[in-house]
């Protein structure tokens, strides 16, 4: 792709311009008096971090001795208050698909979307109000194999392993957000990793 570039007006007149000639690189007889046609190069996206920092186009720059035209990007940091923003939303979903991802008991695997934590709960308070018998058959994520619990005190235990799975994300999720709100700058927010 090319530029056609006015060096009277010191513009560029038109982008993305396929090449007029078939060799791909001489210039087209003809071309009105001023206007030289420039290669348009692709300027890569610097690395960054998506969250704290935004890639900026810089617009056009144009080297008429060399023949090419480019679009520079540039990265900022966003500001403070908008990365402690991004960094928390972050952190919120990383914390949702960690409880989603559900924990394993007795060799089975049980789902923690948040349908199977309603299901959990309103089996829990129905037991409580021995609304319901044991044993008692329960969903699992393995292939429409249900898990049998013998009593309450298997239920329990499932229970609790349910609420602890989901504690310990919520408590991990905290942590983090105390720090990024305690962050003072955006290079500070940037530096709280989330690893869980």
């Amino acid at each position: 792709m090319f530029t056609v570039y006015d060096t009277n007006a010191e513009k560029g007149v038109a982008h993305g311009m396929p090449w007029p000639t078939a060799d791909g690189s001489s210039a087209p007889p003809g071309l009105e008096e001023g206007l030289v046609l420039l290669e348009e190069l692709e300027d890569p996206t610097p690395d960054h971090d998506p969250i704290t920092q935004e890639v900026v186009d810089l617009g056009w720059s144009y080297d008429v001795q060399a023949g090419t035209a480019v679009r520079p990007k540039h990265v900022i940091d966003l500001s403070l208050d908008l990365a402690k923003q991004r960094k928390n939303d972050a952190i919120d979903e990383r914390t949702r698909q960690m409880i989603s991802e559900g924990f394993d008991h007795d060799n089975r695997h049980f789902s923690l979307s948040a349908q199977a934590q309603m299901n959990l709960d309103g089996v829990q308070m129905a037991a409580e109000k021995s609304i319901i018998n044991f044993p008692h058959k329960m969903s699992t994520d393995d292939d429409g194999i249900e898990y049998e619990l013998a009593d309450q005190g298997a239920l329990d235990v499932v229970y609790g392993k349910a609420v602890g799975k989901i504690k310990q994300c919520m408590d991990g999720g905290r942590d983090l957000k105390n720090a990024v709100m305690a962050a003072t700058t955006v290079e500070d927010v940037r530096a709280v990793a989330d690893e869980r």
